[in-house]
């Protein structure tokens, strides 16, 4: 979230820039400013739509790996481990774009980050995901009352 910020930060000053140079270029004129305000709302909505697409995209992929991250550590806690094993060992396989995050997590753990702050820091990295939200509350569940997942 912060990248696009200073993205759109950005892009608006080069906009600013660009109006003010065009209308001294090409005058004062109503269709030169009509086309000056057109370029720069261009200048700088498309870069960032393309930017939330991205986003977006990398979301979805995420939410179709994240039922194979919960059923790694649903098996791993029918093995005996605790939450925060399974998640290490989750850290070692292939989720695709989720495995970076999954990784977050395992290093957060492994600096001796409490298990709650770690999923609470993952969920609010992916808050634009209700499916993954979701997901994590339920796991967390279990983990808060000391019950079986």
């Amino acid at each position: 979230m912060e990248t696009k910020n200073k993205v759109l930060i950005t892009l608006i000053v080069i906009s600013s820039f660009t109006s003010l140079l065009s209308v001294y270029i090409f005058g004062w004129g109503l269709s030169n400013l009509l086309y000056t305000a057109v370029f720069a709302v261009l200048l700088i909505f498309f870069p960032y739509m393309i930017l939330d697409y991205l986003e977006m995209k990398r979301i979805k992929e995420m939410e179709e790996r994240f039922p194979d991250f919960l059923r790694d550590l649903s098996e791993a806690k029918r093995a005996g481990m605790t939450l925060p094993q399974a998640i290490s060992n989750a850290a070692k396989s292939d989720y695709g774009a989720l495995t970076p995050e999954v990784k977050r997590i395992h290093n957060l753990l492994s600096w001796s980050i409490p298990f709650p702050e770690a999923i609470q820091s993952f969920k609010k990295r992916l808050a634009r995901s209700d499916f993954i939200t979701f997901g994590l509350n339920i796991v967390m569940e279990p983990y808060y009352s000391g019950g079986d997942i």
